[in-house]
Parts: structure tokens; sequence; C-alpha cells
């Protein structure tokens, strides 16, 4: 029964491995036909040297957020200079994370956190924390309770 059992299993394992290499040589045969075509391998060679000139990455600088529950900061890096992080109107380099609405005005970062003594029903803090959490579980009723919806 195991020989049976094992000579079954190798014919389909056979089987299987005969029609992936029949996919792959039709595969590389319609990938030959392209470049068999006249002036295509110049056209792909012209794409490749193009996009390395094209494209320099020697020149660019590079900006992080980081977005936490309680503050945010940015920085950013450009060649040959040190990282620098990045100041808020404020001159701080840490940004407080808030939303205030009252009425028609939003505030944001410190302006919201100064309205939330205020209003604290009208302010947003920590919502980070209940992103893509369902409004039934304690920390989405928690802000249901506080929005309006």
């Amino acid at each position: 029964i195991v020989y049976n059992l094992c000579s079954l299993l190798y014919n389909e394992t056979k089987q299987a491995l005969f029609l992936l290499a029949a996919r792959c040589i039709e595969q590389a045969q319609i990938l030959t036909m392209l470049i068999r075509k006249p002036g295509m391998m110049l056209f792909i060679t012209a794409v490749v040297l193009l996009s390395c000139f094209v494209f320099p990455s020697d020149g660019l600088a590079v900006m992080s957020v980081d977005l936490g529950s309680q503050f945010m900061k940015v920085a950013i890096v450009k060649p040959g200079v040190p990282m620098e992080i990045v100041l808020n109107t404020e001159s701080r380099r840490k940004t407080p994370v808030a939303v205030s609405l009252k009425d028609n005005e939003r505030l944001f970062s410190d302006g919201a956190l100064t309205m939330s003594v205020k209003y604290p029903k009208k302010s947003y803090i920590y919502v980070q924390n209940v992103l893509g959490e369902k409004f039934s579980k304690p920390a989405g009723t928690a802000v249901q309770a506080k929005v309006i919806i």
C-alpha cells in the first residue's frame, strides 16, 4: 500500500512539474519573441540606461515623520548635511498631536491643547489609539461618546 501511494504521489508530482516546466518554456518563448523583434533589444537597453540618468538619487532629501499618540516629530536628511529635526511654529521640536473643533474653527497642536481645557468635549487627543478599532470595543465606545455621529 505504501509503495502504491508513493508511486501515485511521484506520478502526480512529475505531472505537476511537467506542467510548470511547460508554462515556463511558453513564457520564455514569448519573451524571446519580443526581444527578437527589430529594435526591441536596443529599446530595452536605452530605457535601462536612461533610467539610471533620469532618476539621480544623490541629490535627494528625505523627510521622516514620527507620529506618536501624544507627540509628533519631523526630521529632514539631506546629502552632506547631518539630520535635523524640524521646529514647529513655537520653535519646539515636539508638536502635540491634538485637534479641537469649536464652531467653524479648527485648531491643531498647542492651540488644540489650550482649547481642551475649556472645551474637553470638542477636543480630541490620543485619536491614533483608536484608529482601526470598532466602536463596540471599549476604546471605540469612549470616542463614540465624545463624537456626534
